[in-house]
This record gives C-alpha cells, structure tokens and sequence, in this order.
C-alpha cells in the first residue's frame, strides 16, 4: 500500500527508518493537519526520490503539512516543490526551507506560474539560481520571480516556457560573464563569482535602458533575452532612469517577499477550527 511506499529501513542518508516509524509518523501528521496519511506518505517519498534523504523529509514534512492546510495546497505538489529546494541546497536548514517553501506560495498565489508549475519545472529554476553568488535563498526566489514576470509581462506563453527562459537567463550569463564585463556589466563580486541574481539583471537594465535588443548582443540567446522582456517593459513603462529601477524592485519584492510565519499560523488554525 501506499502506506509502505515510502518505507523499509531507509539508510540512503541520514538515520536508518523502518516502514513502521515512517507510517507512524505520516499517521500523526496527518491526524494534526487532517490530511489523509497515506498523502504524507506521498510526500516522503517525492523528496525521498529527489534527494535520498527521507530522514529530512520526515523533518520538513510537518511545516510543509501545515502550509498546504493554511493555504489550501496540495501536499503533493509542494512536496515536489521541497524536493527541488533541497536537490539545489543540500545543507539548507529547515527554517530556510520553510521560508523558500512561503516565498514560492505567495508566488504561486499572485502569479501566473502556480505552485504545481513550480513542483513541476522547479529544477530549472533552482539549477540557474545555483549559478549566482550571494544569498541562496534570494537567488531561488529571484529566479521564481522572474519566471513569474516572464510569464505575466514577457510573453513566455507557458509556465513551462517561463520557467525555461528563467534558466537560460543565468546560464547565459554565467556563459557570458567576460562578455557582459567588456560591456560595463557588474558581473562579479570582490571574490570574482557571479553577484547574485537580482543585481546583476538590474544592472543590465538599467546599462541598456531596457533595450531587448541590445541585452540580445551582450550574450543571452532568445530565451534568456524573453526572460528579461518583462523586466524592460516595467522599467521602461515606468519611464525608466530611477523610477524604472524603483519599478522593477518593487515588482520582484511582491514575489521575493513570502507569506510570514505568523499568516500561517493563523491561516492553518482558522482551517483547522473550521473543520474540526
């Protein structure tokens, strides 16, 4: 049964778990949130699967259980999402995940791109991010955001499409770092690594005065130049110059600011007073 699926005394990494502690442990999550178990089961597997670490999974299963419940999520998906952090950043810590795991529902909620688009293409977006120096968590959430701004203003026609021009945008730029310097791109740090995300994609707005032509020539292929069409139109309908930056910072904090653990709290109590 499913209840078994994602048991049998699991040493891949971390403690080694029986099929009986994992049941045990989807039982009394699900019980806590009202969620079918053998859908908690679901979800150590799905990270399971991606990371091999099902100890970690039966650890950050309980928040993702209670996001799901506060927001009205699937499970499942955000399950998917969580195996995607993780694969990215090992070593995140579980209030870093949670974190990731509230900037990407706000993202889905507001944008275009939803959270099962993001359980879906998310590898692509957590494997550009990894390519940037900095804040590993901004970079994750940068990269969500941009799909998202793809999607809304940049005429990526499908998630799936938003998510791919997202990638290409930091594989381009990793690729063509020594071009985007010979063409006054601040592209590295006092270490020489790649800035993170944001800044060096609002650097090159602003340099180019949000011409996609010109962001063409500096390196990035169609699709990393479609991930950034949507940045050049905020920056340019806001008549660029200090208040097209302030435009385009403005647009990525709605989808780099997550939901607060305290909305959670009350969103998830709300629920469960409701359908106990």
């Amino acid at each position: 049964t499913i209840l078994t699926r994602a048991g049998g005394a699991d040493k891949s990494m971390g403690r080694a778990m029986s099929t009986d502690e994992l049941v045990s442990k989807a039982k009394s999550i699900g019980i806590e949130q009202n969620i079918d178990p053998a859908e908690v089961m679901k979800g150590f597997d799905a990270v399971k699967k991606l990371t091999g670490n099902v100890e970690k999974a039966v650890e950050i299963m309980p928040g993702i259980a209670k996001l799901a419940t506060a927001t009205g999520g699937n499970l499942g998906e955000m399950s998917g999402l969580a195996a995607n952090i993780m694969a990215a950043n090992p070593n995140i810590s579980n209030e870093e995940m949670q974190q990731q795991m509230r900037v990407f529902t706000r993202q889905g909620a507001v944008g275009g791109v939803e959270v099962a688009d993001f359980a879906k293409y998310g590898s692509r977006l957590t494997a550009g991010a990894t390519l940037f120096g900095g804040d590993k968590s901004k970079n994750q959430a940068t990269m969500g955001a941009l799909a998202q701004i793809s999607r809304q203003y940049g005429g990526a026609a499908t998630p799936a499409e938003a998510a791919l021009a997202a990638q290409r945008f930091a594989t381009d730029v990793a690729k063509h770092s020594e071009t985007l310097k010979k063409q006054g791109i601040d592209v590295s740090d006092k270490h020489g690594n790649l800035r993170d995300a944001q800044s060096i994609l609002a650097d090159m707005i602003d340099k180019t005065g949000g011409d996609v032509t010109k962001l063409g020539k500096m390196g990035l292929g169609e699709r990393g130049v479609k991930a950034l069409t949507g940045v050049s139109a905020i920056y340019k309908n806001a008549g660029g110059g200090q208040a097209g930056r302030d435009a385009v910072k403005a647009e990525f904090s709605k989808y780099t600011e997550g939901v607060t653990e305290q909305e959670v709290e009350r969103a998830n109590a709300r629920v469960l007073g409701e359908s106990g």
